[in-house]
Parts: structure tokens; sequence; C-alpha cells
């Protein structure tokens, strides 16, 4: 028989099950360890701050501007104060002197720029000015009395309602006399500002063929469009500025440059305005290659007799007069040249940079009276390029002497930018500054003291500017560079590495501009040997508060080799979106600027 009985239930292994669940919590547990260990810190998103807006760069919500003061006096800078007023601050003892205009002045005539004259008894105020159509700008100006504290409009035109706007003001080195360029180009000279007179020195301008006093379009920096559009300007400028006229040390003489436009040919350009349904053609002067460039010609004015007559027409030498042959429509032109800088000697001598053509030669001359005849002091030739001599020499007080730029060669570096003492009468060059840097401006020559400023490039980085002194000795041994604005901005090296330098008439006092790439910030220093500073002028508090708030890119600087058969390099730098990571498969559009 079959015995019958329930079955034992199974007995179940506990010991086992505890140990297995141990393992599994401890393997989960290290993992959780791990992650929490291997994993970065959170540090939030990765773009921190607002982005930029095009609306920003249009308004010029980042823009930097630059330095509000102007040396009034040896010791005297005039500024404006925090109230928006103008001011005249005493370099010593940091203190107000005076008050040159009021805020509530600068806010009526809504003031751009302004001016103060050699005696100090009167301020030139530029209102916002407006762009014309012919690359030219137009400004209303008004005369500022300081110890009546009334202003006038200056116009070309006494006696007539309408105050046409004017092309150029500029103050006589002497007293309260003015020049200043019509509409129309024409230069009017004012022998005080206070009285009525004023006299026509030129009455042959017209827009788009004769340009009297201001740099023609094809000559200037700023508007320069051939810098975009054409080849025959291999630099940036030739000019610098839209001044073309030049006072006299005593304020006597008067050299002005006259620009003829009318042998170059016309090209259309097409105009869009905001609200018109169809755009407009504007022709507009375009020299092209093998076709007639302006003519410039140098004008002597005599001030001092009361005749203001033009006294000659100063002619470049006949290196440069017949360096180039150009025809155009059979007609032999041997006049294409350019003036490149111009500066006054001594009372009654100036000298005049000249470039051919093809921009290959250049020429320093000296050219004095009674007929001007322009003797060449230094010719700059180049069989592989361009000549660069774009900026006036710095004579001496004497005039036996100057100081200018000039390429000097550094072994197997190459050419280099530097700082040349030239005597007049030796006919000899001596080099102040040597390296593979450039010295990119000549500051100053202070002749009491021995000493030469400049601003010079940093040899492991040419994007970097720095203030640099040197002593005027002839033994290179003793010609060591001592760095201004490095001993100034010590606490700020990274934030500091593009400077500018403003002296003062005596060499005393030196205004040091820190111009990035950090936070701009500008300083009051004593130019003694230790480079005292004096005062903060400007720390660009209310950008700050802006950048704070501000998404910025992410800038990175390498070097890249441009040539596999030479050791040549080239410096670039990246400026990346916030954010942005390497890793990343996103494509981003790249602007190049060479």
């Amino acid at each position: 028989m079959w015995e019958l009985g329930a079955d034992e239930p199974e007995q179940r292994n506990w010991k086992g099950i505890i140990i297995a669940v141990l393992v599994i919590c401890s393997v989960i547990g290290m993992i959780i360890t791990s992650v929490m260990l291997l994993t970065p810190p959170d540090t939030g998103p990765r773009i921190k701050g607002n982005r930029t807006t095009l609306k920003q760069f249009l308004d010029g919500d980042f823009n930097v501007r630059s330095f509000n003061g102007t040396w009034i006096s040896n010791n005297e800078v005039a500024i404006l104060d925090p109230a928006g007023g103008l001011t005249a601050l005493h370099a010593q003892n940091l203190t107000i002197t005076r008050s040159l205009v009021s805020n509530i002045t600068f806010r009526q005539l809504n003031v751009e720029d302004y001016s103060v004259s050699s005696d100090q008894e009167w301020v030139l105020l530029a209102e916002h000015h407006r762009g014309t159509t012919k690359h030219y700008d137009l400004s209303k100006y008004h005369l500022y009395e300081v110890s009546s504290q009334h202003y006038s409009t200056l116009t070309p035109t006494p006696g007539v309602r309408r105050h046409p706007g004017l092309r150029l003001v500029e103050w006589s080195p002497v007293g309260a006399a003015l020049v200043m360029v019509d509409e129309n180009f024409n230069i009017i000279y004012k022998p005080h500002v206070g009285e009525a007179e004023q006299v026509h020195i030129t009455d042959d301008g017209e827009a788009g063929a004769i340009i009297n006093g201001v740099a023609d379009w094809l000559y200037e920096d700023k508007h320069n469009l051939i810098r975009h559009l054409s080849w025959f300007l291999a630099a940036e400028e030739v000019l610098h500025s839209r001044k073309a006229l030049w006072f006299s040390p005593s304020g006597e003489r008067l050299l002005y440059a006259q620009f003829n436009d009318t042998l170059v040919r016309e090209v259309p350009i097409t105009q869009y305005g905001v609200g018109a349904k169809y755009p407009s053609l504007t022709m507009v002067r375009y020299p092209k290659p093998g076709d007639a460039i302006p003519r410039v010609t140098l004008w002597m004015v005599d001030l001092a007799s009361g005749k203001y007559e033009r006294l000659s027409d100063i002619k470049p030498p006949e290196i440069i007069l017949y360096s180039l042959i150009l025809v155009v429509d059979d007609i032999k032109h041997f006049r294409d040249y350019y003036v490149t800088a111009v500066t006054w000697v001594a009372k009654n001598s100036v000298s005049v940079v000249w470039m051919n053509r093809p921009q290959n030669t250049s020429i320093i001359s000296i050219c004095s009276e009674p007929q001007y005849y322009c003797e060449p002091i230094h010719t700059e030739h180049s069989h592989h390029g361009w000549t660069e001599i774009y900026e006036a020499p710095i004579f001496s007080e004497n005039g036996m002497s100057f100081l200018v730029r000039l390429p000097v060669r550094d072994g197997e570096h190459g050419n280099f930018a530097h700082i040349n003492l030239y005597d007049v009468n030796m006919r000899r060059v001596t080099p102040m500054t040597h390296g593979p840097f450039d010295v990119t401006e000549i500051l100053g020559w202070d002749e009491q003291n021995g000493y030469i400023y400049y601003i010079a490039t940093v040899e492991e980085d040419p994007g970097a500017r720095h203030v640099y002194r040197i002593p005027f000795v002839l033994a290179p041994l003793l010609r060591q560079a001592d760095c201004i604005s490095c001993s100034a901005f010590e606490n700020l090296t990274s934030h500091c590495l593009y400077n500018n330098g403003i002296l003062s008439p005596d060499f005393s006092y030196i205004i040091l501009e820190c111009l990035g790439p950090g936070l701009p910030k500008i300083y009051l220093y004593s130019t003694n040997t230790s480079y005292q500073e004096i005062m903060e002028l400007d720390n660009y508090s209310h950008l700050q508060d802006l950048l704070n708030k501000t998404a910025m890119p992410q800038v990175k600087v390498f070097k890249v080799k441009l040539d596999e058969r030479d050791s040549a390099m080239a410096r670039v730098q990246l400026y990346l979106p916030p954010g942005l990571r390497e890793d990343e498969l996103t494509k981003y559009p790249v602007v190049v600027e060479m």
C-alpha cells in the first residue's frame, strides 16, 4: 500500500540570500560612489551672463570712448569733469584751476568735440556731426568765450541767417586766430575770433573737383574706401587725418594742400536709403590701375603781412616728379605722386615727405623760403615692395637733425621699423632702437632731459603695445629701453597689453592709457625716474557693470607656420563663442581679419 503523508516545506538558504543582497548593495554603492567622485561638480549653465546682441554693437554699448582731455600748458590738462563740464586740472597739485565750459552749455549744444585756443581764452565746440554722401563730414561749430561764458556760432557767412556746416576748423598755435574749411572746400582765415574780420584764402573749391585744406577722400584714413576696393594704396592711410593744412610755429605762415580730382574718372555707386523705394546712383571719383590719381599741390600763404597772398607752390624733387610717366587719353602726366607727411622745421622752412606712384620711393625733403625749393634729405627705396614713411619726422630745436621710423634689418628675422637719428649736415643715419620688434609710434623727443618716448611691440607678442623711454645717447650699450607702461601696470600685466601715452608739452607728465585686453584705465603719471602715479583719470566703471552681465567670448592665441620651407610663424587670435566646447560637432561661421 501506498503510504499517504503531507510534503514537508523546502528549507530556504537565508544565509546565502543575505550574503548575495549584501554583495549587490556593495557593488551598487561602489558604482554610485565612483560616479559621485569622478563626476566634475556642476558649474551651472555653460553660458554665464547675457548673450551679446546685434543692437548692442550697432548702438555702441561696448565702445570705449577715447581720453577726453588735452594738454593746454606744461602742467594743465583740460578734461571733462563728472558733471559733464570742461575744467582745467593742475597736474602737480591736483586742483581744478578754473572752469572752462559749463556742463549746461555742453548739453545745450550736444557737443561732440572741443578744442582750446592757445591763449586759453576761447573754446571751440563742435556739435554732433553728420556725414555727407561725398565721404566728408559737416559739423556746426560754436565759439565759447571763457571770461563771459557766452557762445556764438562760427560761420563762414557772417550776416546771413543760415549757418552752414564746416568741414574743418583749426586753431593757430599763437593767440586766438583760426582757419576753417567751408562746405565748398574753401579756406577762410579769421585773425581773431573776437572780431568780425575773416579772409578767404581760396575761392576755387568745388565738391568733387577742387578740394582745399582737407584730405581728399582717397587720402583720408577713416573714410578710405580704397583700402578695401583698390590696388594703388598699399598702406591703409596717407595723411592719417582729415586735416591738410599746417600753421607755422609762429602762426605767420599757413601751408595747405590742394587736391585736383578733375582727372580722376568717376564710377557709379548704388546707394540704398531708409524709406526709399528705389536706390540712387552717386558718381564717385575712383582711380583704377593705369588711370590718373588726385593731383596734390602744396601752397604757402603769408598771414603776417595782412595781404594773405600765396607765396609759392611747393614742388617735389625731380626724382619723384619724373619717376613715373602716366598716359591718359594719349596725354602724358608726370605728376603722379603722393604727399604722405608735412611738418614745420623752423619759421621759414618746412619738411615734406613725398612718395612716387609705385610707392617704392619715398623722399624726406626740406623746403625753405623764398622759393621753397625742396631739397632731398633722405631717400628710402625698396626693390621688393613699398616704402612705409607715412609720418612726419620729429626735428630737433635747431633743425639740424630729426628722428624718423625706418626699416632696420635684424639678421635672419628680417626688417623691423625702428627709430633712426638723421644728421642733416652729415647725411648720416644712426639707429636708436634695434631688435625683432616694431616701433609703432614716436611720442616725443625731450631734448632738454635727453629722452625719446615711443610705443613698440613686444618680441614674443607682436599684438602688444607698450610705452617706452630710452636715453638720447649715441653709444648703443647705454641706450637701455625703460618700459613705462610695464612699470605702471605691473599689477595688471595681463589686462594692460595695449597702451598709449600722451605727453605734456615739456615732457614732465604723461597720461597712460591702458586700452586692453582688460577693462581700460587711464592714469596720470610723472615722468621722473620712479614713474610716480599721480591720479586715476578714468576707470570706465560703467562698462564694467555691463561686462559683468555679459557672456564674453573665449580667446585663444597660438602660432601657425606660414610656409614649410621656412620658419616664419604667424600669430593667430581666435574669438570663440561663449560656452563652446571643442569636442562638439557644431559648426560656426568664421570671420577672418588679416
